[in-house]
């Protein structure tokens, strides 16, 4: 009965997608949903929450509304040993306002499903999820950065932030706050790097940058990226709006130009298959610990390359800017960014 459900409310979205595109003289709307809205419906958030999204027209107020399916897997441990996960669901029915905020939202319908128990204990046989490389990897970077800039220290024209934040999956609480209420001037952030759970597991060849072609940072991961061997790609999977759901967004909301940066697979070799069973496996799960495989010249290459985008950014003559084609561009416009001065101060995280 859910299945049916779930398909009958697609095929009745999709059709009525095409008349609120084209009742709206702008064109399609860019709409998601906040990891704390999809938090409220669902009653949990494990990070993996699926959005299907769907404008199905416009409220009486002229805003957009639309209908959102979500999906989200738990885990833990399960009788006999084993690891048992719960898929949460639900369909929303969900307001936005014109700049993608949720202004209100109310549940349609959910479930709750357990799911076959299997084996995921890291290497010790215990079940404690370790989280080294969610987010232990990015958290470690930065410590060894900061540890780097202390015992070399760069001629900067301008500082470096170094900030570890919590609460991602809760609602990317920790860097809402962050962003708010920042240590310094909050207008002198000019860039935010997140380093969050870069994977290094396979060697560095490829480099996934997501906000890559929104700002001219981007082009300047390009450029380093490239300079040492590296291949650059934008977001292979723009759909999931993975751009906005990571703590860079906080920070894009406040009109700083940001990207998240990941080793990637190269497509098409046995890569693929090890980032499929790493998420599969590892994952929000005990496996994810310090006995898994790492690549660490990977990793020493991934940092190397952050490292001279902070340099890069920190003595540039110009702060980076949004493209005029960025959705992203109204933000900083909001917060009238390019009417301040010279930047003072990066972020990272």
């Amino acid at each position: 009965m859910t299945r049916r459900f779930i398909v009958g409310m697609l095929a009745s979205a999709a059709i009525c997608a095409t008349s609120a595109q084209a009742a709206s003289a702008a064109g399609p709307i860019g709409l998601y949903l906040s990891q704390g809205a999809a938090f409220s419906i669902l009653g949990h958030s494990c990070g993996g929450i699926q959005e299907r999204v769907y404008a199905t027209g416009f409220g009486a107020d002229g805003f957009p509304t639309g209908d959102v399916y979500m999906q989200t897997r738990c885990g833990g441990s399960g009788r006999g040993g084993g690891y048992k996960t719960t898929t949460y669901s639900a369909w929303a029915s969900v307001t936005w306002t014109w700049l993608g905020e949720t202004r209100s939202f109310a549940q349609l319908q959910g479930t709750a499903q357990e799911n076959p128990s299997f084996s995921a204990e890291d290497s010790h046989g215990d079940r404690i999820y370790n989280g080294a490389m969610d987010n232990g990897s990015g958290s470690a970077l930065i410590l060894d950065m900061a540890a780097s800039f202390k015992k070399n220290p760069e001629k900067l024209r301008r500082s470096i932030l170094l900030v570890l934040v919590t609460g991602e999956e809760k609602g990317l609480l920790g860097s809402k706050y962050f962003a708010a209420h920042p240590t310094v001037a909050p207008t002198s952030i000019a860039a935010d790097v997140n380093v969050d759970m870069f994977l290094p597991i396979v060697p560095l060849k490829l480099l996934t940058v997501l906000g890559l072609d929104d700002s001219d940072l981007g082009d300047r991961v390009r450029q380093i990226a490239q300079s040492q061997g590296v291949k650059v790609q934008p977001d292979p999977e723009p759909l999931r709006n993975l751009f906005i759901r990571s703590d860079q967004y906080n920070f894009i909301r406040h009109g700083v130009p940001s990207v998240i940066m990941d080793v990637a697979p190269e497509p098409g070799t046995p890569e693929e298959k090890i980032f499929k069973d790493w998420l599969t496996q590892r994952y929000h799960a005990p496996s994810d610990d310090v006995n898994q495989p790492v690549d660490l010249a990977a990793a020493a290459k991934y940092e190397e390359i952050v490292r001279a985008l902070l340099i890069n950014v920190a003595n540039g003559d110009r702060r980076p800017e949004w493209k005029p084609d960025s959705f992203f561009r109204r933000y900083a416009e909001a917060v009238k960014m390019g009417r301040m001065g010279m930047p003072e101060a990066i972020g990272v995280k």
